[in-house]
């Protein structure tokens, strides 16, 4: 503006930069936890812009890949805390649809706000714009602190159940790996949208360490090889292994071999309920998760009304992340699918992003690991 010798002579362009810079500098000032992402300022105020219109014809900048969640959010806060749907070029679009320059937006909006935690983790795609997710944390941050304590204990909870750790970690084992001793602080700002479930998973990853025997208990065992490829059996990798069907261990969950005649070493779950009924303890061996990256097959299952599209976009979504589904089966039951896969993940940290994705499909109900122990 100084440059132009004054904002009335600045262009319309250069004025909503301004506007968007002042905006986001407030954000920035609001956001006393860190979290706003640090490309923002690149992203939102000098990345490439798109231009999108109103039903009105009025013109929106917005930051390349924006979304019509970014859309609503821009035209008013309020307008996108009451998103619902979009239409694009008068067609329904899911609210992770990336605009164009040209398309003339219409945004759906309910009564009440309600926006989603969903829209604030970037890896979902609901959201481009880091001013758009601060203003989501935003309003999460104003509801009673009580009320987040809960969502924030069910978020957690659904993902532990999700993964098939309900029974292996607690919600405070999650608090103490992320450094909390108050638990309800933890869960009130999961709650608020300050964690997000890869934040979960990854603490999961820290919990795998408490959770394998101490040095001093095994004297007699080798040391297990760091930088060892695959699985590494008392120290020495190479050897025959198969992964349990019954638990289908992943890491970074604690595991133990058990010795079968003929095939090497069977691979199960620390806390796999088949393995706690084997009787001959003398063919127990410690195992660990060697360096190596590879993929490891494991059962989940999605139920979901009925409705048509349904597996062709799962299908796309495993095809978009080179993730291997060699085996499904669908199952209908009274307008219920139920459609079984074995997807090849690399870790925790993939199927627990996998499940997510899966479960913000229209109409799918649940998406969760099989264990058949």
């Amino acid at each position: 503006a100084y440059k132009e010798d004054g904002a009335e002579h600045v262009s319309a362009s250069v004025q909503r930069r301004i506007h968007s810079l002042r905006e986001l500098l407030t954000s920035l000032k609001e956001e006393d936890n860190g979290n706003l992402d640090e490309d923002s300022i690149t992203k939102d105020v000098l990345g490439d812009q798109i231009h999108a219109y109103t039903p009105r014809g009025d013109v929106v900048e917005l930051p390349e890949g924006s979304t019509p969640i970014d859309f609503a959010y821009h035209i008013h806060t309020q307008v996108g805390h009451r998103c619902r749907g979009a239409k694009v070029n008068d067609k329904w679009v899911a609210l992770d649809y990336r605009l164009h320059s040209g398309d003339r937006v219409e945004i759906l909006t309910g009564k009440k706000s309600n926006p989603s935690r969903d829209w604030m983790n970037p890896s979902f795609g609901y959201t481009a714009s880091g001013r758009t997710r601060a203003k989501i944390r935003q309003w999460f941050r104003a509801q009673d602190r009580n009320k987040n304590i809960q969502q924030g204990h069910d978020v957690v909870e659904r993902e532990l159940k999700r993964l098939g750790l309900s029974d292996t970690f607690t919600i405070a084992d999650i608090a103490q790996a992320l450094k909390f001793e108050d638990v309800d602080e933890f869960l009130a700002k999961v709650g608020f949208g300050d964690f997000q479930t890869s934040q979960i998973s990854g603490a999961i990853t820290i919990l795998r360490r408490d959770l394998e025997p101490d040095d001093e208990l095994q004297p007699l065992l080798e040391p297990i090889k760091p930088k060892a490829k695959g699985i590494t059996v008392r120290g020495v990798s190479g050897l025959p292994t198969k992964m349990a069907g019954c638990c289908n261990p992943i890491p970074p969950e604690p595991i133990i071999g058990y010795i079968t005649r003929g095939t090497g070493v069977t691979i199960h779950a620390r806390d796999c309920e088949q393995f706690k009924l084997l009787d001959e303890r003398e063919r127990i061996i410690d195992v660990d998760w060697g360096t190596e990256a590879k993929t490891f097959p494991i059962p989940i299952v999605v139920e979901a009304y009925r409705r048509g599209g349904l597996v062709d976009e799962m299908a796309q979504i495993l095809k978009n992340q080179h993730i291997a589904a060699p085996k499904t089966k669908t199952i209908s039951e009274t307008g219920i699918l139920k459609i079984y896969l074995v997807v090849e993940v690399t870790g925790m940290s993939q199927l627990s992003w996998l499940l997510k994705k899966f479960e913000s499909l229209q109409n799918v109900i649940a998406a969760q690991r099989q264990r058949w122990n």
